[in-house]
C-alpha cells in the first residue's frame, strides 16, 4: 500500500506508522461484522464525503440508510475522498 515510502522511514517514526497501521486494521476488521454488536435505529448520525466521492460513496449510503434510518448526508462540493480530513484555519 505505501511501497518504497515505507521502506524510507527509519526508527521511531518507522515503528509509530507501523503501529498506526496495525490500529487502523484492527478497527477496520471490527465494523466489518455481518450483524451490529448494538442497535442502530436510535441512531442520529451525519455521513460527510466530498462531491467528487460520490460514485464510490452512493451505495454505501444506500447501505446505510437501510440500517440508520435517521441518517444525514452532507456533500461537500468540490472536495474529494478526504474530506473529512481537511482542516480550516
Amino acid at each position: 500500500m505505501f511501497g518504497d515510502r515505507v521502506d524510507e522511514l527509519v526508527g521511531e517514526e518507522r515503528a509509530t506508522r507501523w503501529a498506526q497501521a496495525r490500529a487502523f486494521i484492527a478497527e477496520e476488521r471490527s465494523v466489518r461484522r455481518p450483524t451490529s454488536p448494538f442497535a442502530l435505529s436510535p441512531i442520529e448520525a451525519p455521513v460527510v464525503y466530498g462531491q467528487s466521492d460520490a460514485g464510490t460513496m452512493a451505495p454505501v449510503v444506500h447501505h446505510l440508510h437501510g440500517k440508520i434510518p435517521r441518517l444525514e448526508v452532507v456533500t461537500i462540493p468540490g472536495a474529494d475522498h478526504h474530506a473529512h480530513r481537511v482542516v480550516t484555519m
